[in-house]
């Protein structure tokens, strides 16, 4: 059951991550009119941001 919770938090982690910077680069590429480097750049600072909190959640995990 731990593992499945853990799932879905991964998952929600990288899905909003990436959902974020999605939006924050259309914002971007609208306010700035730099499309479609706005979604890019968003979607991989979403990735990174994401990935970075899997990371402490692992490392919170492993710690207990």
């Amino acid at each position: 059951m731990n593992f499945i919770v853990l799932g879905f938090q991964i998952a929600i982690l990288i899905t909003g991550g990436v959902l974020g910077g999605i939006g924050l680069g259309y914002l971007a590429d609208q306010y700035l009119g730099i499309f479609p480097w706005g979604i890019i750049i968003g979607v991989i600072i979403g990735v990174i941001v994401g990935w970075v909190g899997v990371v402490h959640i692992i490392n919170a995990k492993g710690k207990k």
